[in-house]
């Protein structure tokens, strides 16, 4: 008997996204994925599928925004030979169904395929993602199969653990025939009973064990007392951390303390077993290109320093691929809050998502320089040249009003100001604005007169709110590189009264050109 399967797990799809925020996952690089076929045979009583690593790490150390197709991957395939009409089949250990009928309803309802399963314990290392389905599993990155002679799950994973990449495995009693089908001479021979353990490198879940049978000729091939188990300790890449499990959530972070954007974009692998390494080689092969091809506008280099790597599904059952989105700062679990997203009626969910931290360079620390460089770009592809040389205008003011008053416990202060700006950027044209600032009488401190000297009228364009007011100063003062050449600001004098004294403060700020 032969069963067919539709796995993800021949092509390696890679590419660079730029960065939305929040992370929206990148659904173009995985909807044209093509969803090769392989055969999961039942002539040998072992089927071993081994990958081709180095032309995975090839496709992970690619930089480039084009997508990289690998084929061939698969080094080791089942070979699928046509058997004689009414040949024997390979003989199974498990216990054969005949009573009250030879038949797939009966096989289903047999009580001992139900009661091997609920009574497996959990093999070492590993958790139950599920119990007793009549279905087996159409995971992710398929690695071959074992026909044991025992229903024993820590026989499975015993041998799961020896094959490089293996994740998660399905052990299940399988009704197959005693002697090939064929249409005429035995479309519906008697039946035998297969103990499968089937290899995954990717979890198994509920949700993916949807494989119910088949016919073949008139005979129905069906399965009974199916176990999931996954192996979450999965390896720590060299020069990263541990893995930290996020559980079915992927991170989605905000902007850092100065407004810097940490996302690097993504990539994405549909080949071979699931594999954290993957993105540790697309993350330090990302900072060998940044670092030799640094911005060309002295902006500091972003290196990725966190990735976040999970299982990519589509309906809760079809796995697409590895995702891995890539950092330049870590972030804790906190911010894994993204789950799922939406395209038409279709759902695309995270499971059995992992973050990694670089151990010599989390880059955990703001960095000021990035995120004036960040704002620069904002700035200039936004045009607002305009608000920055109203900004270092006021920072102008602000260094050259003075005031001078007694020390009072209460005052009363009237001001007006008119201030009259002709500013000159980095452009050939200039533009002039009048400014006129007021501030209504209204009871302080006398000690606080110097701070309300020029009120703060600038309003921050909505797309900037995010930076703090030194990263705008610095970015601004790098796009408008010469601040105005004039600054007259006539202010009236202000009487100062108070319960037992009184002053008047006199502001006055000087024509300064440069």
């Amino acid at each position: 008997m032969r069963s067919t399967f539709l796995i993800p797990a021949l092509v390696a799809v890679v590419a660079a996204l730029p960065a939305p925020n929040p992370q929206e996952i990148d659904l173009d690089l995985i909807v044209n994925v093509p969803t090769p076929t392989i055969i999961q045979a039942t002539g040998t009583p072992d089927q071993i599928v081994t990958y081709d690593t180095k032309a995975i790490l090839a496709s992970a150390t690619a930089v480039s925004s084009i997508s990289v197709d690998i084929t061939d991957v698969a080094t080791s395939t089942p070979s699928i030979v046509k058997r004689a009409a009414c040949g024997p089949e390979p003989s199974g250990y498990g216990p054969v169904t005949t009573n009250p009928k030879d038949d797939a309803a009966s096989f289903a309802a047999n009580p001992v395929y139900a009661n091997a399963a609920n009574g497996a314990a959990v093999p070492s290392g590993y958790v139950q993602t599920f119990k007793n389905l009549n279905a087996s599993s159409s995971a992710y990155g398929y690695m071959g199969l074992t026909n044991l002679k025992e229903y024993n799950p820590q026989t499975c994973a015993t041998k799961c653990n020896a094959i490089k990449g293996c994740m998660g495995i399905n052990i299940y009693f399988e009704r197959d025939p005693k002697n090939t089908p064929d249409k005429t001479a035995c479309p519906n021979p008697a039946s035998l009973t297969q103990i499968r353990c089937v290899y995954w490198g990717g979890p198994v879940t509920a949700g993916n064990t949807n494989n119910y049978g088949r016919k073949w000729e008139q005979f129905s091939v069906v399965f009974a007392g199916s176990n999931g188990y996954v192996n979450q300790n999965i390896a720590a890449p060299s020069g990263y951390s541990d893995a930290t499990y996020l559980n079915n959530a992927a991170i989605n972070a905000p902007y850092d303390a100065l407004g810097y954007n940490t996302y690097m974009g993504a990539k994405v692998f549909a080949t071979g077993p699931f594999n954290a390494t993957l993105c540790a080689e697309a993350c330090n092969a990302q900072n060998v290109y940044n670092i030799a091809n640094p911005p060309a506008d002295g902006a500091p280099v972003q290196t990725c320093q966190f990735f976040n790597t999970y299982l990519l599904f589509l309906n809760n059952t079809q796995a697409l691929g590895q995702y891995c989105a890539m950092y330049s700062s870590a972030w804790t679990s906190k911010y894994a809050t993204k789950v799922e997203q939406w395209r038409g009626n279709d759902r695309y969910t995270v499971q059995f998502s992992y973050s990694f931290s670089n151990i010599t360079n989390p880059g955990t620390t703001p960095n000021k320089a990035a995120a004036v460089a960040q704002a620069k770009e904002e700035i200039a592809y936004s045009t607002l040249q305009g608000y920055c040389s109203t900004l270092l205008a006021y920072n102008d003011l602000n260094a050259y009003v003075t005031a001078t008053s007694t020390r009072i416990p209460v005052s009363t202060v009237t001001t007006t100001m008119t201030l009259k700006i002709k500013a000159s950027s980095s452009s050939s044209s200039s533009s002039s604005s009048s400014v006129k600032v007021s501030s209504s009488s209204s009871s302080l401190k006398a000690s606080s007169l110097s701070k309300r000297a020029v009120a703060s009228a600038v309003s921050t364009p909505a797309g900037l709110t995010k930076y703090p007011a030194s990263v705008l100063s610095s970015a601004c003062s790098a796009l408008v590189t010469s601040v105005p050449k004039t600054a007259t600001v006539t202010v009236s004098t202000a009487t100062v009264t108070g319960a037992t004294s009184r002053s008047t403060v006199i502001k006055t700020v000087t024509t300064t050109t440069r």
